[in-house]
Order: structure tokens, then C-alpha cells, then sequence
């Protein structure tokens, strides 16, 4: 009988080394660190978030710096719901392609973000996500870090998302851009910063830093609304600003066939360049649509309707110099 117990344990000693063996065998880096933390595909974690593929989580105030690239989909950002926290992105590269819906980068409901740009940051999501995704009823800051005025962050919706604001058929939250090179892309019906298509534009406010924004397919604003939606309520006070709309949309403004005004753009300073695509305002509605409330109280103004076929994506800015 002791020979026996003896035995047994020798058996489930090795089965659990065994076990431990393969756990850390199919442990992987991901590329990607959370305060100086390095995640791997097994489960991280510290004061204030947690890492379980593929999501960090950040549920208090931070501040938290991420870092690294990951191009498969492994890391996604999750602001939990009603978290208020500043966060640093520093050298930061998060892709997600696909057609399931993956998000970079994701502010849940009534999250509010003070995003700060260090070195150069690129957030791409998948179908229906936006890049950086600030849907109603969430809030989100930007600016460059501290010590870095040509902080950038580059932000690419996929398929009928913003590339900041709201997913496919989602308005866009409160959007308030104070320094920084940014640069989003909205996707086939959506703003570039605004609305997803068939989502509207939300509070949009600039007042500094560089801004490129532009609709790369058809029907959503440079800045605004996306497809068949308002602009929302958007105001400039500083910065450089290039806004470029989709085929049949406002540079600055609404989507394409929109009912009711297109929203109220309010320029108060800056230097403005706004573009619309094909018979879409400068600044104002897209085709078929009505105008909205236009201010310009200040700064340099360029706006124009463009009769072409859909534009090409805006460059970026350079870096300061």
C-alpha cells in the first residue's frame, strides 16, 4: 500500500510538471509593454489594469504608458466602463484587421480618456470598428506628451468605421483635440473624425496641434457625419487643420443625403483647409443635403466643394520642425 502511494504521487508530480511545462511552452511575448510590464500571451496584469488575450484592460485613473507593436491581433485596448484615466501611447503600432469586428482601441460607456502622444503611434482596426473608438456617450482628449510636440498618432477605421469616433451606424462621443500629429482615416461611408457610417458626428473641438483628416471612401465627412447623418457640433479655436470628405460629402460638416441641417461648425482661429468630394461642401452638408450653421469668426479659412471623383487619402503632416 506505501509503495503504492508512493507511486501515485510520483504519477501526479510528473503530470503536473507536465502541465506547468506546456504552459509556459505556449507562453509567448506579444510585443507590447504596460508600464515598463511586458505582456504575453499567458495573462499580465498590475495596479490599475489587466492583460487576458487579447485585451488590456484599464480600470482606474493610471496614468498607464503602452508601448511596442503588435500587428495580429493580439493586444487590444479596453477602457473599462465609466474609468476616467490618462494614458501615454508611446511608439505604439496595434493592428486588428478582419471582418469580426476587432477594435485598437475602445472607450466603453461613459469612459473618458486623456490620450497623450509620444513618438510615433499607428491604431488599425477591423470591419465596423473604428480605429480609436469614441462612440456616444464616451469622451477622449488628445494631446502631445509632455516634452514631445511632434507626438502623432495615425488612426484607421475599417470597413464603415471612423478612424476617430464611432463604429458602423454609431455616432461619435465628445472629441476634444488639444496638440499633437494626427492623422484618421474613416472608411466607405464614415467621417475621418465623427461618425461611422450612418452615425453622426458628435462634439468635435480642436484647439491646437496638426490635424489631417478625411473620409478615404464615399458618403462620410472629412470631419462630421458619416453616411446619411449630421456633422454633429464641431468647433475650431486653433492648430492646422486639413479635412478632406468622401465622394458626395462635406470637407467639414455632414454626410452624403442626410435629412435636417447639417450640424454647426463654429471657426474661431487656426489655419483651415476643408475639402468636399464631388459636389459635397467645403464646409457645411454633403450632396443632398442641407447646410447647417456655419461661423467664421477667425483664423485662415480655405473651403471648397471639389466636382471630382473620390479623393485620394490625405498625406500626414510633417514633423515639427
Amino acid at each position: 500500500m506505501k509503495h503504492e502511494t508512493r507511486d501515485m504521487r510520483h504519477t501526479l508530480l510528473a503530470a503536473l510538471m507536465t502541465l506547468c511545462a506546456v504552459t509556459v511552452a505556449t507562453a509567448a511575448p506579444t510585443g507590447v509593454t504596460v508600464n515598463g510590464v511586458a505582456l504575453d500571451s499567458a495573462g499580465s496584469g498590475g495596479e490599475g489594469w489587466k492583460y487576458y488575450l487579447p485585451h488590456i484592460t484599464l480600470t482606474n485613473a493610471g496614468p498607464f504608458t503602452i508601448s511596442g507593436t503588435n500587428k495580429t491581433s493580439q493586444v487590444r485596448v479596453v477602457v473599462q466602463e465609466g474609468v476616467t484615466c490618462d494614458v501615454t501611447i508611446s511608439n505604439l503600432v496595434l493592428e486588428t484587421p478582419g471582418s469580426d469586428s476587432r477594435c485598437a482601441f475602445t472607450l466603453q460607456t461613459n469612459a473618458c480618456v486623456s490620450l497623450f502622444l509620444a513618438g510615433n503611434n499607428a491604431l488599425l482596426s477591423g470591419d465596423n470598428r473604428a480605429g480609436l473608438e469614441v462612440a456616444g456617450g464616451r469622451a477622449l482628449s488628445i494631446n502631445s506628451a509632455p516634452g514631445d510636440d511632434a507626438g502623432a498618432l495615425t488612426a484607421t477605421g475599417g470597413k464603415y468605421a471612423a478612424g476617430i469616433g464611432g463604429n458602423n451606424k454609431n455616432e461619435s462621443g465628445t472629441i476634444t483635440i488639444h496638440g499633437g500629429q494626427i492623422t484618421a482615416y474613416g472608411t466607405d461611408g464614415a467621417a475621418g473624425i465623427g461618425g461611422g457610417s450612418q452615425g453622426a458626428g458628435g462634439t468635435t473641438t480642436i484647439n491646437g496641434g496638426h490635424v489631417s483628416a478625411s473620409s478615404t471612401g464615399t458618403y462620410g465627412a472629412g470631419i462630421g457625419g458619416g453616411y446619411y447623418r449630421a456633422g454633429g457640433t464641431i468647433t475650431i479655436n486653433g492648430g492646422t487643420v486639413m479635412a478632406q470628405g468622401g465622394r458626395l460629402s462635406a470637407g467639414i460638416g455632414g454626410g452624403y443625403y442626410h435629412s435636417g441641417p447639417a450640424g454647426t461648425v463654429a471657426i474661431n482661429g487656426g489655419t483651415v483647409t476643408a475639402t468636399g468630394g464631388n459636389s459635397g461642401a467645403g464646409i457645411g452638408g454633403g450632396s443632398s443635403s442641407q447646410g447647417g450653421t456655419v461661423n467664421i469668426s477667425g483664423g485662415a479659412v480655405t473651403a471648397q466643394a471639389a466636382p471630382t471623383a473620390a479623393p485620394a487619402a490625405m498625406s500626414p503632416f510633417p514633423a515639427a520642425g
